[in-house]
């Protein structure tokens, strides 16, 4: 592990709802990582077994996964 310095950034009180994050996408055009890359690097224990089964770890505790979103 190592130091790091991150800058000022806000945070909701609450999380954003499906309807919420569907109107900033709707607006902004934004499409994710895993949309553009194809694949994402979920919690190692969240895919199916079969979907484990030879994914790369990226890092402790973590699984890369094809069509994850």
């Amino acid at each position: 592990m190592r130091a790091v310095r991150v800058a000022p950034f806000l945070v909701d009180a609450c999380a954003l709802s499906n309807d919420e994050y569907a109107a900033f996408v709707a607006d902004t055009g934004y499409v994710t990582d895993a949309e553009r890359l194809g694949w994402s690097c979920v919690f190692a224990g969240f895919p199916p077994a079969a979907l484990r089964r030879g994914a790369p770890r990226p890092h402790t505790g973590f699984r890369c996964v094809r069509d994850a979103g």
